[in-house]
Protein backbone atom coordinates (compact mmCIF):
# COMPACT_ATOMS: atom_id res chain seq x y z
CA UNK A 1 0.00 0.00 0.00
CA UNK A 2 2.83 2.37 0.88
CA UNK A 3 4.51 1.63 -2.41
CA UNK A 4 1.28 2.42 -4.28
CA UNK A 5 0.94 5.74 -2.43
CA UNK A 6 4.55 6.56 -3.19
CA UNK A 7 4.04 5.78 -6.87
CA UNK A 8 0.98 8.04 -6.98
CA UNK A 9 2.93 10.79 -5.25
CA UNK A 10 5.78 10.52 -7.73
CA UNK A 11 3.34 10.49 -10.63
CA UNK A 12 1.58 13.65 -9.40
CA UNK A 13 4.96 15.33 -8.91
CA UNK A 14 6.05 14.43 -12.43
CA UNK A 15 2.72 15.69 -13.80
CA UNK A 16 3.28 19.04 -12.01
CA UNK A 17 6.81 19.25 -13.39
CA UNK A 18 5.49 18.49 -16.87
CA UNK A 19 2.88 21.22 -16.53
CA UNK A 20 5.59 23.70 -15.54
CA UNK A 21 7.72 22.71 -18.51
CA UNK A 22 4.75 23.02 -20.86
CA UNK A 23 3.96 26.47 -19.45
CA UNK A 24 7.60 27.56 -19.83
CA UNK A 25 7.69 26.21 -23.37
CA UNK A 26 4.45 28.01 -24.25
CA UNK A 27 5.89 31.21 -22.75
CA UNK A 28 9.13 30.75 -24.68
CA UNK A 29 7.24 30.10 -27.92
CA UNK A 30 5.15 33.20 -27.29
CA UNK A 31 8.29 35.28 -26.75
CA UNK A 32 9.87 33.77 -29.86
CA UNK A 33 6.79 34.70 -31.86
CA UNK A 34 6.98 38.25 -30.50
CA UNK A 35 10.67 38.39 -31.38
CA UNK A 36 9.98 37.09 -34.87
CA UNK A 37 7.17 39.59 -35.29
CA UNK A 38 9.42 42.42 -34.13
CA UNK A 39 12.15 41.26 -36.49
CA UNK A 40 9.70 41.07 -39.37
CA UNK A 41 8.37 44.49 -38.48
CA UNK A 42 11.90 45.91 -38.31
CA UNK A 43 12.77 44.28 -41.62
CA UNK A 44 9.66 45.82 -43.18
CA UNK A 45 10.60 49.22 -41.77
CA UNK A 46 14.17 48.81 -43.01
CA UNK A 47 12.96 47.75 -46.46
CA UNK A 48 10.59 50.71 -46.58
CA UNK A 49 13.42 53.05 -45.60
CA UNK A 50 15.84 51.33 -47.99
CA UNK A 51 13.41 51.64 -50.89
CA UNK A 52 12.29 55.22 -50.25
CA UNK A 53 15.47 56.96 -49.13
CA UNK A 54 16.90 59.43 -51.68
CA UNK A 55 20.41 58.15 -51.05
CA UNK A 56 21.56 55.58 -53.62
CA UNK A 57 22.44 52.39 -51.71
CA UNK A 58 23.59 48.97 -52.91
CA UNK A 59 24.77 45.84 -51.06
CA UNK A 60 27.50 43.54 -52.39
CA UNK A 61 29.55 40.48 -51.47
CA UNK A 62 33.24 40.48 -52.29
CA UNK A 63 34.73 37.74 -54.51
CA UNK A 64 38.33 36.68 -53.84
CA UNK A 65 40.90 34.45 -55.54
CA UNK A 66 42.77 31.51 -54.03
CA UNK A 67 45.03 33.95 -52.21
CA UNK A 68 42.04 35.76 -50.66
CA UNK A 69 42.70 38.80 -52.83
CA UNK A 70 39.62 40.74 -54.03
CA UNK A 71 38.97 40.22 -57.75
CA UNK A 72 35.30 41.07 -58.12
CA UNK A 73 32.02 41.38 -56.22
CA UNK A 74 28.41 40.25 -56.53
CA UNK A 75 25.36 42.52 -56.34
CA UNK A 76 23.08 41.44 -53.49
CA UNK A 77 20.60 44.30 -53.36
CA UNK A 78 20.01 47.86 -54.56
CA UNK A 79 17.38 50.48 -53.86
CA UNK A 80 15.39 52.54 -56.41
CA UNK A 81 17.62 55.60 -55.86
CA UNK A 82 20.62 53.48 -56.88
CA UNK A 83 18.78 52.27 -59.99
CA UNK A 84 18.05 55.87 -60.97
CA UNK A 85 21.56 57.19 -60.31
CA UNK A 86 23.47 54.26 -61.81
CA UNK A 87 20.94 53.86 -64.65
CA UNK A 88 20.72 50.14 -63.89
CA UNK A 89 17.70 47.95 -63.16
CA UNK A 90 17.76 46.01 -59.88
CA UNK A 91 16.35 42.90 -61.56
CA UNK A 92 19.18 42.99 -64.11
CA UNK A 93 22.06 43.19 -61.61
CA UNK A 94 21.12 41.14 -58.52
CA UNK A 95 23.29 38.03 -58.40
CA UNK A 96 25.59 39.29 -61.12
CA UNK A 97 29.24 40.19 -60.81
CA UNK A 98 30.46 43.77 -60.76
CA UNK A 99 32.73 43.42 -63.81
CA UNK A 100 29.85 41.87 -65.72
CA UNK A 101 27.59 44.83 -64.95
CA UNK A 102 30.34 47.48 -65.14
CA UNK A 103 33.00 46.15 -67.57
CA UNK A 104 35.24 49.26 -67.30
CA UNK A 105 35.31 49.18 -63.47
CA UNK A 106 38.83 50.03 -62.30
CA UNK A 107 40.71 47.49 -60.16
CA UNK A 108 41.38 50.21 -57.56
CA UNK A 109 37.68 50.20 -56.64
CA UNK A 110 37.62 46.44 -56.25
CA UNK A 111 40.67 46.72 -53.98
CA UNK A 112 39.03 49.50 -51.95
CA UNK A 113 35.74 47.65 -51.57
CA UNK A 114 37.58 44.42 -50.80
CA UNK A 115 39.45 46.06 -47.95
CA UNK A 116 36.19 47.45 -46.57
CA UNK A 117 34.51 44.03 -46.74
CA UNK A 118 37.43 42.15 -45.22
CA UNK A 119 38.50 44.61 -42.51
CA UNK A 120 35.28 46.45 -41.70
CA UNK A 121 37.00 49.82 -42.18
CA UNK A 122 34.75 52.43 -43.80
CA UNK A 123 35.96 54.54 -46.73
CA UNK A 124 34.77 57.89 -48.08
CA UNK A 125 35.77 59.04 -51.55
CA UNK A 126 34.90 61.42 -54.37
CA UNK A 127 35.08 60.20 -57.95
CA UNK A 128 34.10 61.34 -61.43
CA UNK A 129 32.11 58.81 -63.45
CA UNK A 130 32.89 59.04 -67.17
CA UNK A 131 29.91 56.87 -68.06
CA UNK A 132 27.46 58.97 -66.02
CA UNK A 133 29.27 62.31 -66.51
CA UNK A 134 28.78 62.99 -62.83
CA UNK A 135 30.83 63.64 -59.70
CA UNK A 136 29.88 61.10 -57.03
CA UNK A 137 30.40 61.13 -53.27
CA UNK A 138 30.83 57.50 -52.15
CA UNK A 139 30.66 56.06 -48.61
CA UNK A 140 31.54 52.35 -48.38
CA UNK A 141 31.04 50.33 -45.20
CA UNK A 142 30.74 46.68 -44.17
CA UNK A 143 27.46 45.51 -42.56
CA UNK A 144 28.75 41.92 -42.44
CA UNK A 145 32.04 40.08 -42.93
CA UNK A 146 32.98 39.87 -46.63
CA UNK A 147 30.13 42.18 -47.57
CA UNK A 148 30.14 45.89 -48.32
CA UNK A 149 27.48 48.49 -48.93
CA UNK A 150 27.89 51.74 -50.82
CA UNK A 151 25.90 54.90 -50.22
CA UNK A 152 26.27 57.26 -53.17
CA UNK A 153 25.22 60.87 -53.67
CA UNK A 154 25.42 62.99 -56.81
CA UNK A 155 27.65 65.99 -55.97
CA UNK A 156 28.02 67.26 -59.54
CA UNK A 157 26.16 70.50 -58.83
CA UNK A 158 28.25 71.13 -55.73
CA UNK A 159 31.48 70.53 -57.67
CA UNK A 160 30.30 72.90 -60.40
CA UNK A 161 29.58 75.58 -57.80
CA UNK A 162 33.01 74.99 -56.25
CA UNK A 163 34.65 75.29 -59.68
CA UNK A 164 32.76 78.54 -60.36
CA UNK A 165 33.79 79.95 -56.99
CA UNK A 166 37.40 78.95 -57.63
CA UNK A 167 37.36 80.72 -61.01
CA UNK A 168 35.83 83.82 -59.42
CA UNK A 169 38.42 83.68 -56.64
CA UNK A 170 41.27 83.55 -59.18
CA UNK A 171 39.72 86.39 -61.18
CA UNK A 172 39.32 88.49 -58.03
CA UNK A 173 42.92 87.77 -57.09
CA UNK A 174 44.02 88.93 -60.55
CA UNK A 175 42.13 92.19 -60.03
CA UNK A 176 43.79 92.62 -56.64
CA UNK A 177 47.22 91.91 -58.12
CA UNK A 178 46.98 94.49 -60.91
CA UNK A 179 45.10 97.21 -58.99
CA UNK A 180 47.08 100.47 -58.85
CA UNK A 181 45.74 101.34 -55.40
CA UNK A 182 46.07 99.76 -51.97
CA UNK A 183 43.30 97.29 -51.09
CA UNK A 184 42.97 95.92 -47.55
CA UNK A 185 40.41 94.10 -45.44
CA UNK A 186 40.23 94.23 -41.65
CA UNK A 187 38.29 91.89 -39.37
CA UNK A 188 36.38 93.06 -36.30
CA UNK A 189 39.54 92.67 -34.19
CA UNK A 190 41.27 95.29 -36.41
CA UNK A 191 43.56 92.63 -37.91
CA UNK A 192 44.59 92.66 -41.57
CA UNK A 193 43.00 89.69 -43.38
CA UNK A 194 43.74 90.73 -46.97
CA UNK A 195 46.15 93.07 -48.73
CA UNK A 196 47.11 93.34 -52.38
CA UNK A 197 50.62 93.72 -53.87
CA UNK A 198 50.22 97.51 -54.25
CA UNK A 199 49.46 97.72 -50.52
CA UNK A 200 52.61 95.77 -49.72
CA UNK A 201 54.59 98.08 -52.02
CA UNK A 202 53.28 101.23 -50.34
CA UNK A 203 53.91 99.88 -46.83
CA UNK A 204 57.25 98.42 -47.93
CA UNK A 205 56.47 95.18 -46.05
CA UNK A 206 56.19 91.61 -47.39
CA UNK A 207 52.65 90.25 -47.25
CA UNK A 208 53.56 87.73 -44.52
CA UNK A 209 54.55 90.56 -42.15
CA UNK A 210 51.26 92.41 -42.69
CA UNK A 211 48.56 89.72 -42.48
CA UNK A 212 47.30 89.17 -38.95
CA UNK A 213 48.76 92.45 -37.64
CA UNK A 214 46.63 95.05 -35.85
CA UNK A 215 46.28 97.69 -38.55
CA UNK A 216 46.00 100.72 -36.29
CA UNK A 217 48.77 99.73 -33.87
CA UNK A 218 51.37 98.89 -36.50
CA UNK A 219 50.64 100.98 -39.59
CA UNK A 220 48.58 104.06 -38.76
CA UNK A 221 50.02 107.46 -37.81
CA UNK A 222 47.30 109.60 -36.26
CA UNK A 223 47.25 111.97 -33.32
CA UNK A 224 43.81 110.73 -32.40
CA UNK A 225 44.54 107.00 -32.85
CA UNK A 226 42.43 105.93 -29.88
CA UNK A 227 39.51 107.93 -31.22
CA UNK A 228 40.01 106.33 -34.64
CA UNK A 229 39.93 102.87 -33.02
CA UNK A 230 36.71 103.69 -31.20
CA UNK A 231 35.12 104.87 -34.45
CA UNK A 232 36.16 101.60 -36.09
CA UNK A 233 34.62 99.59 -33.24
CA UNK A 234 31.38 101.52 -33.57
CA UNK A 235 31.32 100.87 -37.33
CA UNK A 236 31.86 97.09 -37.09
CA UNK A 237 29.33 96.94 -34.26
CA UNK A 238 26.76 98.44 -36.61
CA UNK A 239 26.20 101.48 -34.44
CA UNK A 240 27.34 104.04 -37.02
CA UNK A 241 27.86 104.10 -40.78
CA UNK A 242 31.32 103.72 -42.26
CA UNK A 243 33.11 106.95 -43.16
CA UNK A 244 33.12 106.70 -46.96
CA UNK A 245 36.14 108.99 -47.45
CA UNK A 246 38.99 109.65 -45.05
CA UNK A 247 42.63 110.75 -45.19
CA UNK A 248 45.38 109.80 -42.75
CA UNK A 249 49.06 108.94 -42.60
CA UNK A 250 50.51 105.43 -42.54
CA UNK A 251 53.95 104.33 -41.37
CA UNK A 252 56.17 102.37 -43.75
CA UNK A 253 58.72 99.77 -42.68
CA UNK A 254 61.55 102.28 -42.91
CA UNK A 255 59.68 104.72 -40.64
CA UNK A 256 58.71 107.14 -43.40
CA UNK A 257 55.12 108.28 -43.73
CA UNK A 258 52.69 108.37 -46.64
CA UNK A 259 49.34 110.13 -46.83
CA UNK A 260 46.53 107.84 -47.97
CA UNK A 261 43.05 108.79 -49.18
CA UNK A 262 40.68 106.00 -48.14
CA UNK A 263 37.32 104.83 -49.47
CA UNK A 264 35.65 102.40 -47.05
CA UNK A 265 32.94 99.76 -47.25
CA UNK A 266 31.51 97.44 -44.58
CA UNK A 267 31.97 93.67 -45.10
CA UNK A 268 29.10 91.26 -44.36
CA UNK A 269 28.91 87.46 -44.25
CA UNK A 270 26.18 85.34 -45.90
CA UNK A 271 23.80 86.07 -43.02
CA UNK A 272 24.39 89.84 -43.35
CA UNK A 273 26.37 89.99 -40.12
CA UNK A 274 29.17 92.60 -40.12
CA UNK A 275 32.57 90.88 -40.24
CA UNK A 276 34.91 93.77 -40.95
CA UNK A 277 35.86 96.63 -43.25
CA UNK A 278 37.17 96.71 -46.82
CA UNK A 279 39.13 99.78 -47.90
CA UNK A 280 40.80 101.09 -51.02
CA UNK A 281 43.60 103.57 -50.45
CA UNK A 282 45.33 105.93 -52.87
CA UNK A 283 48.76 107.33 -52.03
CA UNK A 284 48.28 111.11 -52.30
CA UNK A 285 51.54 112.09 -50.63
CA UNK A 286 53.06 113.72 -53.72
CA UNK A 287 49.77 115.44 -54.57
CA UNK A 288 49.58 116.84 -51.04
CA UNK A 289 53.16 118.12 -51.36
CA UNK A 290 52.34 119.76 -54.71
CA UNK A 291 49.19 121.32 -53.24
CA UNK A 292 51.24 122.62 -50.33
CA UNK A 293 53.80 124.17 -52.66
CA UNK A 294 51.05 125.71 -54.76
CA UNK A 295 49.39 127.24 -51.70
CA UNK A 296 52.77 128.50 -50.51
CA UNK A 297 53.44 130.02 -53.92
CA UNK A 298 50.01 131.62 -54.03
CA UNK A 299 50.52 133.10 -50.57
CA UNK A 300 53.91 134.54 -51.58
CA UNK A 301 52.42 135.98 -54.76
CA UNK A 302 49.45 137.46 -52.88
CA UNK A 303 51.78 138.90 -50.23
CA UNK A 304 53.93 140.48 -52.94
CA UNK A 305 51.05 141.96 -54.89
CA UNK A 306 49.23 143.26 -51.83
CA UNK A 307 52.34 145.08 -50.49
CA UNK A 308 53.63 146.32 -53.81
CA UNK A 309 53.45 150.08 -54.57
CA UNK A 310 52.92 149.28 -58.23
CA UNK A 311 49.51 148.75 -59.77
CA UNK A 312 49.10 145.10 -60.67
CA UNK A 313 46.25 143.89 -62.84
CA UNK A 314 45.56 140.47 -64.33
CA UNK A 315 43.11 139.57 -67.09
CA UNK A 316 41.64 136.35 -68.44
CA UNK A 317 41.67 135.44 -72.15
CA UNK A 318 38.50 137.44 -72.74
CA UNK A 319 39.97 140.59 -71.25
CA UNK A 320 38.10 140.48 -67.94
CA UNK A 321 39.87 141.46 -64.72
CA UNK A 322 40.87 138.53 -62.56
CA UNK A 323 42.94 140.51 -60.05
CA UNK A 324 43.36 144.17 -59.06
CA UNK A 325 46.01 145.07 -56.48
CA UNK A 326 44.80 146.92 -53.34
CA UNK A 327 46.75 150.05 -54.21
CA UNK A 328 44.24 150.80 -56.96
Amino acid sequence: MKNIDKTKEQLLKEIDQLRVKIAEQEKSESEDKKTINVQLENEEKFRSLFDNINLAVALHEIVTDENNQPVDFVFLDANPAYEKLAQLKRADIIGKRGLEVIPNLEQKWIDIYGKVAQTGESVTAVDYSDSLCKYLGVKAFSPKKNQFAVAIIDITERKQVEATLEREKKLTQQYLDVAGIMLIALNKEQEVTLINPKGCEILNYPKEEILGQNWFDKFVQDENIEEVKQVFKQIVSGNIKAVEYYENSIIRKDGSKRIIAWHNSILHDSSEEIIGLFSSGEDITERKKAEGKLIESENKYRSFTETSTDIILTFDTEGRFTYISPIV
